[in-house]
């Protein structure tokens, strides 16, 4: 009974909290590199070779403080922020402003923001090269999803700015249906099964608005109007409020 999630601790979990995390922790703060960092230190007071502190694909789940629940938070804040400004220049754009059509670019700046630091502990930030982390499944989706981000900002960019037609543009609906799925089935490798069914339960509206975004610009290019134009304004209110989502996701 004590890993049962009450239906109290999941409305507390999802409910509102502002102001959003916008200040990060310092990378040293995080549980592995401290862990590190003292494993290196004791290895060099006895001319050892320094042990890792985690080793993708081991089955062990890794160390976490609070400064890692803060890095993660920070990480989901912003790139809600990044989402939502998305969904607003969508908003423009569908209203006629044309500048606003090159909101896809935002989508390669998420894509570089979480290829950085959705994993701390591993290359460009970590001591874990890029290789040997793709054995933990968890950075191995993360890695999948910025990919998916990049693929659909780049497709869509170039459909958005030189007005292409067809085929390129199902990019946008089947890379963001694909994303959406897959966000149903990402696991956190947390030791506290509590925590982890809850940072799972709040992904959910995030996948289901992710799919209602697919389908609705789905519908837009397949559609004659005025339905087309009626799922056009769909999908980037769910873009909208994949932002509001994302800014209020805590893992505390």
């Amino acid at each position: 009974m004590q890993d049962r999630v009450s239906a109290q601790e999941i409305v507390e979990r999802l409910k509102p909290e502002w102001p959003p995390r916008l200040a990060s922790p310092d990378h040293d703060a995080l549980a592995l590199p401290a862990l590190q960092a003292k494993l290196d230190a004791e290895a060099a007071a006895q001319a050892q070779k320094q042990p890792p502190a985690f080793v993708p694909g081991s089955g062990e789940i890794p160390a976490r403080n609070a400064a890692d629940i803060a890095w993660s938070e920070y990480n989901h804040h912003w790139a809600g922020i990044l989402v939502l400004a998305i969904g607003c220049l969508a908003l423009l754009n569908q209203a006629g402003l044309r500048i606003a059509r090159h909101w896809p670019v935002l989508f390669l700046v998420l894509a570089g923001f979480l290829f950085i630091r959705s994993d701390p502990e591993v290359w460009p930030l970590g001591q874990i090269s890029f290789l040997d982390s793709l054995r933990d499944v968890e950075v191995l989706q993360h890695r999948f999803f910025v990919l998916l981000i990049a693929i659909f900002g780049l497709f869509e960019w170039w459909v958005r700015a030189r007005g292409v037609r067809g085929r390129p543009a199902l990019v946008f609906p089947l890379v963001t249906a694909i994303g959406g799925a897959a966000l149903l089935t990402h696991s956190h490798a947390i030791a506290n099964i509590k925590d982890q069914l809850l940072i799972e339960i709040s992904h959910t509206p995030l996948a289901l608005a992710g799919i209602t975004a697919a389908w609705a610009r789905w519908l837009e290019l397949r559609l004659d109007p005025p339905g087309s134009r009626r799922a056009g304004w769909v999908w980037p209110l769910a873009f909208v409020l994949v932002g509001f989502i994302l800014i209020d996701y805590r893992e505390a």
